[in-house]
């Protein structure tokens, strides 16, 4: 997969997501669905991202009290309010997968572990179009 030359993404499909796409959420998204994970955003990067910005806007006037503007004119918001992770992303497993069967393998293993640890099960439509293309 990683030999194929790359597809251009298909912008205009993004934006018959929502009614609400806007041009920063597409620029977001794109970026974000990149296969490689050494060319994909990083999660600092995300998080500066105009249309993050433009949500965190809805919560934080620029007169609030609870945030700050640094020396550089950057709006600091408060770090209560941020979503926060008790440990850092891993994504070990996406380098070490390069073939589809290794995905397929992968993906089973995910399904087979959730089901055996009695959690809410996963939904899988075997008589789907794409179930289909993806067990041949």
């Amino acid at each position: 997969m990683l030999k194929k030359p790359a597809k251009q993404p298909a912008l205009a499909a993004l934006y018959t997501l929502s009614p609400q796409a806007t041009p920063e959420a597409v620029h977001l998204l794109c970026q974000m669905l990149v296969f490689d994970p050494a060319r994909r955003v990083s999660v600092e990067d995300a998080l500066t991202h105009p249309y993050l910005d433009e949500g965190r806007l809805r919560f934080h006037s620029c007169m609030c009290r609870c945030c700050r503007t640094s020396s550089a004119g950057l709006r600091i918001y408060a770090t209560d309010l941020e979503p926060s992770s008790d440990a850092p992303f891993d994504d070990r497993w996406e380098k070490k997968v390069v073939s589809m069967n290794m995905i397929k393998e992968e993906l089973y293993r995910l399904v087979s572990d959730h089901a055996q640890n009695n959690r809410t099960p996963l939904c899988i439509n075997p008589h789907s179009a794409a179930f289909k293309s993806f067990t041949r």
